[in-house]
């Protein structure tokens, strides 16, 4: 096997139950609250911004998955990024690439 394979494993899904999420709500409503020292510095204008990272792992090297499988690895990570754009939205992936194609 090699390092390549061996440093691409699956990550571990991780589904937070209704009492995780309240506990990391409040989590976040701390932070924010220290932020603001209590609420006596005033927060005008913010935005708030997520940064998603993703890793894409391919099975093989892109060079064997180009040639050997006669496979595109814009569409795997595509077809990655939709599930995750699926994930945040809450909506189906269906959905999203209609409202896109619908735009166009």
């Amino acid at each position: 096997l090699s390092a390549f394979k061996r440093s691409c494993k699956l990550p571990l899904p991780i589904n937070l139950g209704i009492s995780e999420r309240r506990s990391e709500k409040q989590r976040a409503f701390a932070l924010l609250d220290a932020l603001s020292c209590s609420g006596s510095l005033p927060i005008q204008f913010c935005e708030i911004h997520a940064i998603v990272g993703l890793a894409h792992c391919f099975e093989n090297s892109l060079i064997d998955t180009v040639i050997m499988q006669n496979t595109s690895p814009i569409d795997e990570l595509s077809r990655s990024t939709l599930r995750v754009a699926s994930a945040i939205f809450g909506v189906s992936s269906d959905e999203i690439v209609e409202k896109k194609g619908g735009e166009s």
